[in-house]
């Protein structure tokens, strides 16, 4: 398998560089995650077998990243959009349960160049995911089923602080 984000490293630096951009930080940090994953992929034979797939996960947030941003603030969110919305958020956390898994990983096989990196990477994408929550939640337009998940998202990472 093959890390899809680092496939034309060029492009991504001209995409996070471009003054019109709609890759932000959270972008930037999945980048900077899938050089992480790159290298552990790299270094442990049975990487891919234990975490399948986490670095299409974090191509394809990359990719939906900049679309969470926009909805943060676009005019009237409709049922549709909260929908998608609820789908990038139900993303970012199911990555954020692998994210803890693979740290616990990597700290039984003694990958500690990698560790400082996963924990402070999950942590930035940690604090992104509830920027967005508090956006949403601070706003009157939002349907239901977003409303919902916010406030379930919001439980879950507020539990996960103390």
């Amino acid at each position: 398998m093959s890390n899809h984000l680092l496939k034309d490293p060029q492009q991504r630096r001209e995409e996070l560089a471009s003054d019109d951009s709609p890759y932000f930080g959270g972008s930037s940090c999945l980048l900077s995650l899938s050089f992480v994953l790159y290298y552990l992929a790299n270094k442990t034979e049975d990487f891919h077998s234990l975490f399948p797939h986490i670095e299409e996960q974090v191509a394809l947030l990359y990719e939906e990243d900049p679309l969470l941003y926009f909805y943060t603030s676009a005019p009237n969110l409709s049922e549709e959009d909260g929908v998608k919305v609820s789908k990038f958020l139900d993303d970012y956390y199911d990555l954020f349960t692998r994210l803890d898994d693979l740290i616990v990983f990597t700290k039984e096989r003694g990958r500690t160049f990698a560790l400082s990196y996963l924990e402070e990477d999950r942590n930035f994408l940690k604090n992104i995911l509830l920027d967005n929550l508090h956006a949403f939640s601070n706003r009157n337009d939002v349907p239901n089923i977003l409303k919902e998940k916010v406030a379930s998202l919001s439980f879950q990472e507020n539990l996960n602080h103390e």
